[in-house]
């Protein structure tokens, strides 16, 4: 079973991140990623509008386009307020180097969630 039982705020953010900046991992994300194991109200959004443009598109968003889309269509000022900032701190971040972790340990825990859906 995964060693990741749950995630914590930094690492859910870390796991957001890859998949903004990391199309392959996002395609791969697509398949096995459910809502309901996120916790932060702002990457359950970000999340959400990845999958639902994915599901329309079948391609991802620029992270330019993901903030467009949250302009225009996110009622919640808040919460709108919430993702902006968090995708600010992304376009600013540079320590990719932890991401291959997050990515493999997320990619994991999906995928035995999925194993064990009734």
């Amino acid at each position: 079973m995964s060693d990741v039982q749950k995630f914590d705020k930094h690492f859910e953010e870390k796991f957001l991140q890859s998949m903004i900046v990391d199309t392959p991992f996002a395609e791969q994300m697509m398949d096995v990623l459910e809502l309901k194991y996120l916790d932060l109200s702002y990457t359950t959004r970000i999340a959400k509008l990845l999958m639902d443009y994915h599901q329309e598109y079948e391609v991802l968003p620029s992270i330019a386009l993901i903030e467009s889309i949250l302009k225009t269509k996110e009622n919640d000022e808040a919460l709108k307020n919430q993702c902006l900032g968090f995708l600010g701190e992304i376009k600013k971040k540079n320590d990719f180097n932890d991401l291959e972790y997050v990515k493999d340990k997320s990619l994991q825990f999906f995928r035995v969630r999925n194993l064990f859906k009734t």
